[in-house]
Order: C-alpha cells, then sequence, then structure tokens
C-alpha cells in the first residue's frame, strides 16, 4: 500500500526538488499551497495520510504555520508531522508547536533519510 505524505509548502522550486527527493513507487505525494489549502486537505484525507511536512511560513517569509499543527494534533492526528525551516529559530517554533521532527530546508538528502525512515521505505 501507498504511504500518503502531505506536503504543505508554498515554494514551487523547493517544492518540485523535494517531490524529486522523496516520491518513489511506494509513496504517493498531496501538495497544499496554503494552509487554508492544507486545512481542507488535511481534514478530507485524515485517515490516509501516513506523514505530514509543514513548511514554517506558508505562505511568506514569517512563521504562522504552527496553529495548523496545533490543530492537526487535537484532531488526533498521531503519525509524524515534520517541520521544515531555512530559520534555525522558526524551527523551534515547529516542534514547540508538535512537530514530531525539525528539519534545515537546506539539506534535501537529510529530508529524505528522515521521510524514509520515518515511513520505513
Amino acid at each position: 500500500m501507498k504511504k500518503i505524505i502531505l506536503v504543505v509548502e508554498d515554494d514551487d522550486d523547493f517544492f518540485l526538488s523535494l517531490v524529486a527527493f522523496i516520491k518513489n513507487e511506494d509513496s504517493e505525494i498531496m501538495r497544499a499551497s496554503t494552509l487554508e489549502e492544507g486545512k481542507k486537505i488535511f481534514f478530507e484525507n485524515q485517515e490516509k495520510i501516513n506523514l505530514i511536512i509543514m513548511d514554517a511560513c506558508v505562505p511568506g517569509q514569517e512563521p504562522n504555520s504552527m496553529p495548523l499543527i496545533e490543530e492537526i494534533i487535537k484532531s488526533g492526528f498521531s503519525k509524524h508531522i515534520v517541520g521544515l525551516s531555512s530559520s534555525f529559530n522558526y524551527l523551534f517554533k515547529l516542534r514547540d508547536a508538535g512537530a514530531t521532527n525539525i528539519i534545515s530546508k537546506s539539506d534535501l538528502m537529510v529530508i529524505r533519510n528522515k521521510i524514509f525512515e520515518l515511513l520505513e521505505l
């Protein structure tokens, strides 16, 4: 069975690079480019989603994803949420909101390896 990954990321270039690193025959990627889309996709597919990758700033440059992480956790989602940011300080905000893993966006191979580890791919 395919593992479903929800990626909440507004940067098209980063998203395409990330997909190139993590997509394989055992995974399916769902994308949201806004927090509103992320919330909608999550609640429509909550039972199917195996992992969430959440950028800290969607959209823009200010951290704003933390309330959505908290809402997802309150809904009963108990699988991994991987928080991504280029800012070290924002990574801690993601962790404090409930992200189970935080990773800098600067190294796609580290992100890929963590995703594959978490999903046992």
